[in-house]
């Protein structure tokens, strides 16, 4: 059984960095090659765990380091991220395409590729550029144990971060209990980024959590999961109709009644998920926890143990 820790906040954001610039720079050439899109997708949810790293560790790098880095890796992730939202659609695309395809999945492929194609340029420019390497040179100053600190650098890591990390994990089964039928899908989009800023937070601290995180963070990826799945079939909706819009009528009429027949299915898997998110919603706060009064199991509970004094074994 894996038994917690208690590092430094400096230390253990350090090994934070060293673990996900070590997945970017493994990706990289594949993400250049674009051979297979997990390289890419495993890069950009790197990028993106170093900066919900540099929100829950605030005030543990000194201020410019970490501008500097929230900026550059912002950066980053725009980078990457268009070429990896028109993945998304393609992969989906491939699986509905083991159905009898039509004439409009036909067009729409051939469109995404075309725009794919078009993004990867400025995205394999900026993996070459100065300002591509100058980004690695932060991360390594981040990424050294005894790098520069700020003002909360040498403080508990436990004492830091898991305070915090009850705040989401409050905020999150508030925004959870609030959720009703009439829940617009941009609120659940924000639930589903709150749901992965609390998983995030989680797993980066486990070894400050020890082996009982393993349970809490498959819950909170359960719920970020659905919420994704969920909004999957909103940006897809939208790719679909953006795409209608590029048609000639009456020359594609067939092409725009197939669109509109994929678009009524993805309304249908949209309105699925949703019910689905509202049947497993009670089961979804329980497994949060009150932190009032946190069950046993529950992700609350789990804080809650993770900041009681370590006991002294004597023989």
């Amino acid at each position: 059984m894996l038994a917690p820790t208690d590092p430094t906040a400096r230390a253990l954001l350090g090994q934070v960095f060293v673990r996900y610039r070590r997945r970017i720079l493994a990706h990289e050439q594949g993400t250049i090659s674009g051979l297979d899109p997990e390289d890419l997708h495993k890069a950009r949810t790197s990028s993106r765990r170093l900066r919900a790293a540099l929100k829950l560790f605030k005030g543990v790098l000194p201020s410019t380091l970490a501008r500097n880095l929230a900026t550059e890796l912002g950066w980053l992730g725009r980078l990457l991220g268009e070429v990896r939202d028109l993945d998304v659609q393609l992969e989906h695309l491939a699986q509905v395409q083991a159905q009898p395809p039509g004439p409009a999945l036909a067009s729409l492929e051939s469109w995404l590729q075309q725009r794919r194609a078009q993004a990867r340029l400025p995205m394999c420019h900026g993996l070459g550029t100065e300002r591509y390497w100058a980004l690695h040179e932060l991360l390594g100053r981040a990424a050294r144990a005894d790098g520069p600190a700020g003002d909360k650098g040498r403080r508990s890591a436990r004492a830091l971060l898991v305070p915090r990390l009850q705040r989401r994990q409050a905020k999150l089964r508030r925004r959870c209990l609030a959720a009703t039928e009439q829940t617009s899908d941009e609120r659940l989009h924000r639930l589903r980024i709150q749901a992965k800023g609390l998983r995030y937070g989680l797993e980066f601290s486990r070894p400050l959590l020890g082996s009982a995180a393993a349970p809490a963070i498959g819950r909170v990826t359960a719920l970020q999961d659905l919420l994704g799945a969920h909004q999957d079939a909103v940006v897809g909706i939208e790719v679909l109709l953006e795409h209608e819009a590029t048609l000639d009528l009456p020359v594609e009429h067939a092409i725009r009644q197939d669109l509109a027949r994929h678009v009524r299915r993805r309304h249908a898997e949209q309105e699925i998920l949703r019910q689905r998110f509202l049947r497993e919603l009670p089961e979804l706060t329980a497994a949060l926890g009150d932190p009032r009064e946190p069950a046993g199991g529950s992700v609350a509970a789990l804080l809650v143990v993770a900041l009681r004094p370590a006991r002294t074994e004597f023989p």
